[in-house]
């Protein structure tokens, strides 16, 4: 059981590798195998990262990731830190908001993402006037889970957010939220 479970990890360990090899620029010297079997006898485990996409150079300025990357691999990013920047789509309250991405770096498909800001901090309430308005959040992503978004964020979500959050599953618990342009 043991030398199974090692030669998982093993396994793991080396398609993290590849895959990672096969994003780098064609130069590179080292191939794909040579580094991912150099890495594997010297890696006793492996902990997957999200990779924020195929191509760093098509984030926004200032983002970590893009909510397509996140909405595509939830589990990945749960509990990390995160940066995107997205237009506001719909504001449900001082608190509460949602942003859109559906440019040509998500291949033209429309991904939403919840934002919600804890009662107790020095984040600017968000209004009507921020709708369609490009946003920098940066927050830790969160699975949707009623209970544990209102014990962290300090106060109750209104039903009506509930069930709009519900349809965006998961949701950035922000810690800085800032304009990047007007409409």
């Amino acid at each position: 059981m043991f030398m199974r479970n090692v030669s998982i990890v093993l396994f793991a360990a080396m398609s993290l590798f590849a895959a990672a090899c096969n994003n780098m620029s064609s130069n590179n010297a080292v191939t794909n195998r040579s580094m991912a079997n150099n890495a594997a006898a010297h890696t006793p485990m492996a902990t997957a990262t999200p990779m924020a996409s195929t191509n760093s150079n098509s984030l926004p300025a200032g983002a970590t990731t893009t909510v397509a990357a996140i909405q595509d691999n939830t589990d990945a990013w749960v509990g990390k830190t995160v940066t995107v920047v997205a237009d506001v789509e719909e504001v449900w309250g001082p608190r509460a908001f949602s942003l859109d991405e559906d440019s040509m770096t998500t291949g033209g498909i429309d991904n939403d993402i919840a934002v919600l800001s804890p009662k107790a901090g020095s984040l600017a309430n968000i209004d009507d006037q921020w709708l369609n308005n490009k946003v920098k959040v940066t927050g830790v992503v969160h699975r949707f889970v009623v209970v544990e978004i209102e014990k962290e964020l300090g106060w109750d979500l209104d039903p009506k957010i509930e069930t709009e959050i519900e349809a965006r599953k998961p949701v950035i618990i922000a810690t800085a939220v800032e304009r990047v342009s007007d409409k």
